[in-house]
């Protein structure tokens, strides 16, 4: 009997805290080595993708009511652009952010998840993607009623001022800017890494999350009282996965 509940308790320290603990590690690896092949077979992108869609949903409205607002448009384009395009352009950026090499970038940086979010919406919202959700109100619309190309405009601006350079992803189309991004050799946002990475020390809170699931706050500054995101680990039924990201307001 004795032997029965100790082969039990080593069941589940073994399910409970090495697994999981392992593929922890195996998670920093991949962030520091930059392996994107590793990484991704401990992600579960459907469940890290629903966990920052309000994050991105945010962004976008924010984005695009700007970029809608400086183009001078009327309610009614108002009210269609975010009953129509709103839905895409935010599916459009949750695909270009959760990819293991986005998560890679965003661990590089060791910036504010907000904040990179908000830039990589802002890449997202000026690519041809992007562009393309838009650009297909103009058929939905009488003619004439979606100044589709002031908008465009209006988000190419935003997205310069959040350090994409529209002109280099899409060919030209917002013009050839100067110095690095003309030849092709800029860059769409800072991705070198902060010197160190994430040790203990930027481990900012921890919680139990349901029977099979752990929530880690980590901040960029070890110094820092209150973690800058919560990111999630949980059993999918197979492996020990990253399976939320939430940034902290």
């Amino acid at each position: 009997m004795m032997r029965l509940l100790a082969l039990l308790i080593l069941g589940l320290v073994a399910f409970y805290v090495a697994w999981p603990a392992w593929s922890g590690y195996q998670i920093k690896t991949a962030l520091d080595a930059g392996d994107s092949a590793g990484l991704a077979r401990k992600i579960d992108f459907d469940r890290v993708r629903a966990s920052l869609r309000p994050a991105v949903t945010a962004e976008v409205e924010k984005s695009l009511g700007a970029a809608i607002a400086a183009s001078g448009q009327p309610a009614e384009v108002v009210a269609k652009v975010k009953a129509d395009a709103m839905p895409k352009l935010v599916d459009t950026a949750l695909n270009g952010i959760v990819t293991p090499e986005s998560v890679v970038r965003l661990y590089r940086e060791r910036a504010n998840l907000k904040t990179v979010v908000a830039r990589i919406v802002a890449e997202k919202l000026a690519s041809r993607e992007g562009l393309a959700a838009l650009g297909s109100l103009a058929g939905a619309m009488s003619p004439g009623k979606v100044d589709t190309g002031n908008i465009i405009g209006q988000l190419g601006k935003l997205a310069e001022q959040s350090g994409v350079d529209p002109g280099k992803m899409l060919g030209g189309l917002f013009g050839k800017k100067d110095g690095a991004a003309a030849n092709g050799s800029g860059s769409a946002g800072p991705t070198t890494a902060s010197s160190g990475g994430i040790t203990i020390d930027n481990i900012k809170s921890f919680a139990i999350v349901g029977f099979t699931g752990y929530a880690i706050g980590i901040a960029k500054d070890k110094a820092a009282t209150r973690p800058d995101v919560t990111a999630e680990i949980a059993f999918t039924g197979s492996d020990w996965q990253l399976v939320a990201l939430t940034p902290n307001t």
